[in-house]
């Protein structure tokens, strides 16, 4: 019996589930599916196989508030809200009447960097697309400094990441392996000297923004003796107060977020930021938006804007598909 709107939070694999509910961000995760149950009918959705098309799933679960856990749904369940968790679907996916956000487009404009470099090169690190040994040669010669980034151009979490002296770039393990997936070659920002009243070192401050909202900040740290402040990679995390964003580095915010709302509406994402001698500069964009941890201040309003975007994109939106 369905009571209200149909969401389905559509993830790409069910080992996905058991960190949401059980780990660090259980509590943000419940409140977030608990407050959503009370207005609306949602489903977990897990991998292409449970999509049906025109907006239809099959063997997916319900969420049960009571237990904070999922009961199969044994029904078709004809999506009016479609949240793509974590890019299942892909461009040109064809959501029927229901509204898909993220869109597929979205997200892979966020995952594949140099497609996003591209389009906000004069807010980027230099940055080279290369796909062999004497693109990479290349690429070498004309990045300033001695220091180069190197990323696959579609990566996820910090996996493959490498910062390196140049002269070490071509002896890196698995070089080829990263050459022939497409690699990203891209000037370093040094970031060491910190942000005034918010840290004073090694950097990557992200901004999530969630109804075109800013709804959550916080700043990474590298590992001691790494530069890759990614939290995979054992950087350790801050929140941060909105008031204490440098003015320079909230009109940085506002100038690429304007830029991103042009092209894409009302997007989900996190905005990484490195705030170098010669002002912010863009490190990378990602198609979603981290949970906040239990004890960050942030949570409410992370909380609240999320819940706002799934239950209201459907009448932004008209009715429309939200981008494919």
């Amino acid at each position: 019996m369905m009571n209200g709107q149909a969401i389905v939070c559509w993830m790409s694999d069910a080992t996905i589930i058991p960190e949401k509910m059980t780990g660090v961000k259980r509590v943000c995760y419940r409140e977030i599916f608990t407050r959503l149950h009370q207005t609306s009918d949602l489903f977990i959705a897990c991998g292409h196989e449970t999509y049906g098309g025109n907006g239809q799933f099959r063997n997916i679960s319900r969420y049960q508030p009571t237990s904070h856990t999922l009961a199969p749904a044994n029904e078709t369940v004809t999506a009016d809200v479609i949240y793509n968790y974590n890019n299942v679907p892909r461009p040109g996916f064809d959501p029927g009447p229901a509204v898909i956000t993220n869109s597929p487009t979205f997200k892979w404009f966020c995952r594949q960097k140099s497609v996003t470099y591209d389009y906000l090169p004069d807010v980027s690190p230099a940055t080279f697309y290369v796909e062999d040994q004497s693109g990479l040669a290349r690429a070498l010669d004309m990045l300033p400094g001695n220091r180069v980034v190197l990323k696959p151009d579609a990566g996820l979490s910090g996996i493959d990441v490498s910062i390196t002296e140049k002269v070490e770039a071509n002896s890196l393990p698995d070089i080829d392996r990263l050459l022939r997936g497409g690699l990203i070659v891209q000037e370093f920002l040094d970031t060491s000297a910190g942000i005034p009243g918010i840290t004073e070192s090694t950097h990557d401050l992200r901004i999530i923004t969630i109804n075109n909202e800013i709804s959550l900040i916080h700043v990474r740290t590298p590992a001691p003796g790494s530069l890759v402040a990614n939290t995979h990679r054992g950087a350790s995390v801050s929140e941060v107060e909105l008031k204490k964003l440098p003015s320079d580095i909230l009109s940085f915010y506002r100038t690429v977020h304007a830029r991103i709302l042009s092209r894409f509406p009302w997007p989900l994402y996190s905005l990484d930021i490195a705030y170098t001698p010669h002002g912010p500069k863009l490190i990378e964009l990602n198609g979603h938006t981290a949970f906040p941890r239990p004890e960050f201040a942030w949570r409410p309003v992370f909380i609240q804007n999320l819940l706002e975007h799934l239950t209201c994109i459907r009448e932004r939106t008209h009715g429309g598909t939200g981008g494919s």
